[in-house]
C-alpha cells in the first residue's frame, strides 16, 4: 500500500497553517465538508477525532489547492518511480463454503502494486497473479464473504 504518510504529516499542524495564512474560518471549513461548526477547531486544537476522515482530507486538500499527500493522503502512484504492476481482477468467485463452478476468467478490471511489494511474496511471479472475490465464510475469520 502506498500510505505516504499518515505517520509523516502532522495533518493539525498542516491544516492548521493553511487556516492561518489564508485566514479561513473553523466553521466555515467545517460545514465545507459536511460536519457541525466546531468539528475542525476540535480537530485542530483538541485533537478529536484522532485523523481526518479520507474524504474530509481530500475535500479540503482540493480546497486548498494542495496535493492530497501534504494532509497526509497517499503519495500518487507516480511516486513509485513507475514500478507499478496491474493485476487482472477476474469477474470470478473463490468459493469458501458451499462449492461453485467457473464458467470462465473474465477480466472485470485491474488492480495496481508496487513491483517491489509483489517481489517480497517468495516464489511469485506478477503474470501469475490476479484477483479474485471470496465467496463464502469457511475461511473466517481470514478471508470473509466478499474479500478480494
Amino acid at each position: 500500500m502506498l500510505e505516504a504518510g499518515m505517520a509523516d504529516v502532522d495533518q493539525r499542524a498542516v491544516l492548521e497553517r493553511l487556516i492561518e495564512e489564508r485566514r479561513e474560518d473553523y466553521a466555515g471549513l467545517s460545514r465545507l465538508i459536511g460536519r457541525n461548526a466546531a468539528y475542525i477547531q476540535q480537530f485542530v486544537k483538541r485533537g478529536v477525532p484522532r485523523e481526518l476522515a479520507e474524504r474530509d482530507r481530500r475535500t479540503l486538500a482540493r480546497y486548498f489547492n494542495v496535493p492530497d499527500e501534504a494532509l497526509g493522503g497517499p503519495a500518487p502512484l507516480a511516486a513509485a518511480g513507475g514500478a507499478i504492476v496491474s493485476l487482472p481482477r477476474l469477474d470470478l468467485r473463490a468459493s469458501a463454503g458451499p462449492g461453485a463452478n467457473a464458467d470462465g476468467e473474465t477480466v472485470a478490471g485491474t488492480v495496481a502494486f508496487v513491483r517491489t511489494w509483489l517481489r517480497r511474496i517468495p516464489g511469485v511471479r506478477a503474470a501469475d497473479l490476479s484477483i479474485i472475490t471470496v465467496t463464502g465464510d469457511s475461511m473466517a475469520p481470514t478471508l470473509i464473504d466478499g474479500d478480494d
